[in-house]
């Protein structure tokens, strides 16, 4: 959120250090969870969230529409597997 609203309020700078301390607090939890598989995937799974937000309000069209598209199909699929009560993995494999 802080992202955005610096973005929208076009501080350069704010987001410059924004992201700076991102990536340290990324790379400090990847020294101090080096063996734990749960910490770094979570971290991991966290970080491709925000890459993935930072291109959806890009306003790159593009991407805008490859990532709608996506939005959809899980949309989708998610309510499939909640009608059909089955798991979306499962649903996408078929659809």
């Amino acid at each position: 959120m802080l992202l955005r609203y610096a973005d929208h309020r076009n501080y350069d700078y704010m987001i410059k250090n924004l992201l700076a301390n991102i990536i340290n607090s990324i790379k400090k939890v990847e020294k101090e969870h080096k063996g734990d598989f749960e910490s770094i995937s979570f971290w991991l799974a966290n970080t491709c969230r925000l890459h993935n937000n930072m291109k959806w309000y890009s306003g790159d069209e593009v991407c805008f529409y490859r990532m709608l598209v996506t939005t959809v199909e899980m949309t989708l699929c998610s309510i499939l597997s909640i009608l059909y009560k089955t798991t979306p993995a499962r649903i996408k494999n078929t659809v």
